[in-house]
């Protein structure tokens, strides 16, 4: 971060007088102009995040989704778990189903321990609790395996339930 003048340590008092010192007029040592002074034109830190209305990103989302289900790359499970936390078993039953490339899946809100441990070390695969959902995962990858109550929570999401999520 850069510190302009406001931001640096140094007393604000005149320099030299006014009139008299055939020097220039200078306010304050936190001038730009001195060694140690503060940055004219420095760069500003601040957030360029964008900010979605809600309703636009429900609509985003239920177009992805519709969109991979259109592609027939949605596929429903009865439940998105494992029984072994090893790598090597979820990579099994990936390629015995035939899900090779990127893979999103969406389980219920408590995914289990063992399915996250078991995708962390494989490329491209991303396991996501049924209120992460959004829309940049879902185009991200190939191919989306979600939980029957995943997408019951979606829908009703979708509806504005006044039911608690």
């Amino acid at each position: 971060m850069t510190r302009h003048r406001g931001l640096v340590k140094g007393s604000t008092r005149k320099i030299v007088p006014q009139k008299g010192s055939g020097g220039a007029r200078h306010g304050s040592i936190k001038a730009p102009i001195f060694v140690g002074g503060g940055i004219a034109h420095g760069p500003v830190v601040r957030s360029h995040a964008q900010r979605l209305n809600n309703k636009t990103a429900s609509l985003a989302t239920r177009v992805a989704l519709s969109t991979k289900f259109a592609q027939g790359n949605l596929e429903v499970v009865e439940r998105a778990a494992t029984n072994s936390h090893k790598t090597r078993d979820l990579v099994a039953l990936l390629k015995r189903h035939g899900w090779k490339k990127s893979v999103l899946i969406i389980g219920s809100d408590s995914v289990t321990i063992n399915l996250r441990r078991a995708a962390q070390n494989i490329p491209n695969v991303t396991v996501l609790p049924r209120y992460e959902v959004n829309v940049y995962d879902i185009l991200r990858h190939e191919k989306l395996i979600m939980s029957v109550n995943s997408i019951n929570f979606l829908e009703r999401m979708f509806r504005n339930d006044p039911m608690k999520y």
